[in-house]
């Protein structure tokens, strides 16, 4: 079994990444990334000790911290906040290009979504929330209820069914309709309901609406990093990504010998099995750009959530 080192991310994390790279060097810089689509894309790194998966809401405290991590990956919106509030980053790439999907759980009798169906949304106010309206619009909004994660998302979407509904009655649970859902929580619940299937590829309409490629997750990087090392990192996970795209068996190649639950852990997926049929399709959305080279995408995308074209001075080039 390869050796893995687990980092819970807990702002104790901050104090293990004092000591900076300054140089050109690229091995076993600090990298925290959020587990699930943008932590895929860091398989090279489960053997060093100082890459570190956890939730967006360990990672950022890092981004805005003196002493965070060599490289941190978090959401794009987030990110560019905390750079405009003074962050000693840079955003360097996007690599993730949206995985929502709003899927049927096969309740629906005419499997049209229209008034009257029963639409399950996860994080209200936040970015799924905020994608559904911009490519729905606010005419379905008496339809809609609210659970709190993902994971809450896929419940539904595997029982046909929202448990967490106060307004059920003992007899009677709402069934579900619509289920607003992110990859890989999306295959995974798809092979637990043979009704349920794929309704909208929210980043196809999101295509339709604002001419422009969804963006999600970034790489940032610290002002403390060298260029040259910076640089050469960039070129190494964008080579990470295209390789692991051509070939999605490298996945479970980098696994091998960890057990299902060690995987969960690092990555946030069940199993390399789904990785590979998220892989395939690339339904899971990474891919790489340069920030710098994206930044109109960027710019349209961030003025959904009410934010104001980006400034160059944040972006590292």
């Amino acid at each position: 079994m390869k050796k893995i080192i687990v980092v819970l991310l807990t702002l104790l994390l901050v104090g293990c990444s004092a000591e900076k790279t300054t140089d050109n060097s690229i091995d076993n810089l600090s990298i925290a990334v959020p587990a699930g689509a943008p932590s895929i894309c860091f398989y090279n790194e489960i053997d060093n000790e100082h890459f570190a998966t956890g939730d967006a809401q360990s990672i950022l405290p890092e981004l805005k911290g003196e002493n965070g991590s060599d490289i941190i990956v978090i959401d794009t919106v987030n990110g560019i906040k905390a750079l405009n509030a003074g962050a000693n980053y840079k955003l360097a790439a996007t690599i993730t290009f949206g995985n929502f999907y709003l899927a049927s759980t096969g309740n629906d009798d005419d499997n049209v979504l229209n008034d009257g169906d029963y639409i399950v949304l996860f994080s209200q106010g936040a970015t799924p929330d905020l994608i559904f309206h911009y490519v729905f619009g606010n005419s379905l909004d008496s339809n809609i209820h609210y659970v709190a994660a993902v994971s809450d998302a896929s419940a539904c979407l595997i029982k046909g069914i929202n448990i967490s509904d106060d307004q059920r009655t003992i007899d009677e649970d709402p069934y579900v309709d619509y289920v607003m859902i992110a990859e890989p929580a999306l295959s995974a619940a798809l092979s637990q309901n043979e009704k349920a299937f794929i309704y909208a590829d929210i980043q196809d309409k999101y295509k339709e609406a604002s001419k422009h490629p969804m963006i999600q997750a970034s790489v940032f990087v610290s002002n403390k990093l060298s260029n040259e090392a910076a640089n050469a990192y960039l070129d190494k996970i964008n080579n990470d990504i295209e390789k692991l795209l051509s070939n999605p068996d490298i996945f479970a190649d980098a696994v091998e010998g960890l057990a299902d639950a060690e995987i969960k852990e690092i990555f946030g997926v069940p199993n390399a099995k789904i990785v590979k049929k998220v892989l395939t399709s690339n339904s899971i959305g990474i891919g790489f750009k340069k920030a710098y080279d994206n930044k109109e995408s960027i710019d349209n995308y961030i003025s959904i959530f009410g934010m104001d074209k980006t400034n160059e001075e944040i972006y590292f080039k």
